[in-house]
């Protein structure tokens, strides 16, 4: 079983790639709320790396 930290790490990075995904998805179908979304999965993903960076020191 894997790490409770190295999951947590991970988590950033998926939130991260899905963001990119809907900005692909927002830029194929033209859709204005779906940029948002991307932007806003992106800066969780951040925001996420950043707490477990600082409470893994």
């Amino acid at each position: 079983m894997a790490n409770n930290t190295t999951v947590k790490d991970k988590s950033g990075y998926v939130f991260i790639a899905s963001g990119i995904i809907f900005g692909v998805a927002a830029f194929i179908s033209a859709e204005l709320a779906f940029y948002a979304i991307g932007v806003m999965f992106i800066i969780l993903g951040l925001v996420n790396l950043h707490n477990n960076k600082h409470l893994n020191e």
